[in-house]
């Protein structure tokens, strides 16, 4: 029988001197599991919110010359089809 599993699943042994210390499994995008413990899920995760640009750090990706193009333009077409 074949068991379907995310294309970002992953599984492993934590080995020291052959011994297996700890297993894991999971997904990056969903969730970690340590010897059948559950550390982090995606669903328990905080809230995103929304970028505050006043926080952000000059060198933030969010002030790219070609983000801002990008989202003006994107302004423009919203202008434009209403």
């Amino acid at each position: 029988m074949l068991i379907h599993r995310p294309s970002d699943y992953f599984k492993g042994e934590i080995i020291l001197n052959q011994t297996v210390l700890s297993t894991f499994t999971g997904g990056y995008l969903s969730y970690i599991e340590f010897d059948s413990v559950r550390y982090w899920d995606v669903r328990e995760n905080f809230n995103i919110t929304l970028i505050e640009l006043e926080k952000n750090l000059p060198s933030s990706s969010v002030y790219r010359e070609d983000r801002l193009l990008l989202e003006q333009s994107i302004l423009l077409l919203i202008e434009r089809k209403y």
